[in-house]
């Protein structure tokens, strides 16, 4: 199962460690009594709302510990390898290991550097201000079929 996980991920899998856990009967008693006792439980906590999702979360020290692993690692089941797979593909996203092995595979003069950084900034500015553009667009469109279902003479 970790060479599916590691053949899916590619050379991010070399950098991110996949761990086993431990068999059930290694576990705390009244866990293992929990997870008998409610057997939709997941290992993994709840996701943050979709907006929340999409926002780059640096590692902290409360998100390197959790309940499915420590750093980069997460926890795998037998008969959940796809729910460890995204857990992993999360944890690999927030803490921007692609763009840190991309950015290692070639060095980058600091003017390059500079003026990569300065690009990527005005095109986030630029990225906002289309999304808040289309929103009033949306906001509007809402606005009009409203006042059209309440009055009649529009």
């Amino acid at each position: 199962m970790s060479f599916l996980l590691a053949r899916r991920l590619g050379s991010i899998a070399a950098v991110a460690a996949i761990r086993t856990p431990p068999s059930p009967l290694a576990q705390s008693p009244l866990r293992s009594l929990l997870l008998l006792a409610s057997p939709s439980a997941s290992p993994f906590p709840p996701s943050p709302a979709p907006l929340q999702a999409r926002a780059y979360r640096r590692h902290t020290f409360e998100t390197l510990v959790h309940e499915g692993g420590s750093g980069r690692s997460v926890m795998t089941y037998a008969d959940k390898a796809a729910q460890a797979y995204f857990r992993l593909r999360d944890v690999v996203q927030e803490s921007r290991l692609r763009e840190t092995v991309r950015a290692q595979e070639r060095f980058e003069r600091n003017s390059d550097k500079r003026r990569r950084k300065k690009k990527e900034k005005q095109w986030k500015a630029y990225m906002r201000m289309v999304r808040k553009r289309v929103q009033v667009a949306w906001d509007l469109k809402n606005r009009t079929a409203r006042q059209k279902e309440v009055y009649e003479d529009i």
